[in-house]
């Protein structure tokens, strides 16, 4: 079997590259970063530098925040956590949106309905928990849409949610992981165009969120935010490229599995470990 410690004694590098990350964290909402909008008089709670608590137990707090940066988003992985206490109680229009947007107003477009309602251009990756079990879905052109797919995972058990998205310039792949029970929701979009729909190759990405509005009350804490520009070469999606990333790659070629794939032309060749290889030499 070919691995990792062929490519050594062969000369080439496996040197661990981190992937590029382009936002880690909240930076306790430094200002010259981040900008918070609300339609209320408040502010938002940091746990700590890395946690926002979005919106809390008042009602009809319609909130967003985004980087100041505008980032590139023709392919990129976006991971986070969330967490709704277990005290929660679910409410009309209570959710939160990963947003990409390129809105007239920009850093500070703020929506009505999730918070993300009337942010336009822009895409939106959804947590409808007004429903139980909690929904999820994308949405696009600031419109809420119905009929995004139950996750069949229960936010409001208290436990941390782990988010991720990555989205290779053509396929939006979605995975939910409850952290302590590791039940999971996944879910691909294929075709998806996000910078056509986002208004262009870079835009400004960040979260809107809604509590209730009537009958309910709940706290929607979000941390561990990481953005970063998609790694290819990062097969086992740690955010490092390393050995591992090479046998991973090596076993899914030998099984003729479809994730070996590379250079996605439908077929496992060698074309596609060549070109592995060639952006695994270059890392990212």
């Amino acid at each position: 079997m070919v691995c990792a410690a062929a490519f050594v004694s062969a000369g080439l590098p496996l040197i661990s590259t981190v992937a590029k990350a382009d936002i880690t964290g909240f930076d306790n909402l430094n200002p010259m970063k981040w900008k918070f909008n609300e339609s209320d008089t408040g502010f938002p709670n940091l746990p700590d530098p890395n946690t926002l608590q979005i919106v809390n137990t008042n009602s009809d707090q319609a909130r967003s925040v985004f980087n100041l940066q505008k980032q590139v988003v023709s392919s990129f992985v976006a991971s986070f956590s969330v967490r709704v206490p277990a005290t929660a109680s679910c409410c009309n229009q209570y959710g939160l949106c990963f947003v990409v947007q390129n809105d007239s107003r920009g850093i500070v477009a703020r929506g009505d309905s999730y918070g993300y309602s009337g942010i336009t251009p822009s895409i939106a990756a959804s947590i409808e928990l007004e429903f139980n079990p909690e929904k999820a879905g994308i949405w696009s052109a600031g419109v809420t849409a119905s009929g995004s797919p139950s996750t069949g995972l229960n936010f409001e058990s208290g436990h941390k949610m782990q988010v991720k998205l990555i989205y290779d310039g053509f396929l939006l792949k979605e995975r939910i992981v409850d952290s302590v029970t590791g039940n999971s929701f996944e879910r691909n979009y294929p075709d998806v165009n996000i910078p056509l729909t986002a208004g262009g190759s870079k835009a400004f990405v960040g979260f809107s969120a809604r509590s209730y509005s009537s009958g309910g009350s709940a706290d929607i804490y979000i941390s561990d935010f990481r953005f970063h520009e998609y790694c290819p070469s990062d097969f086992n999606k740690d955010n490092f490229v390393t050995a591992d990333d090479f046998d991973a790659f090596v076993t899914e070629f030998i099984a003729g599995n479809a994730a070996a794939d590379f250079n996605g032309d439908g077929f496992v060749t060698g074309d596609d470990f060549d070109a592995f290889v060639a952006a695994f030499v270059e890392g990212c």
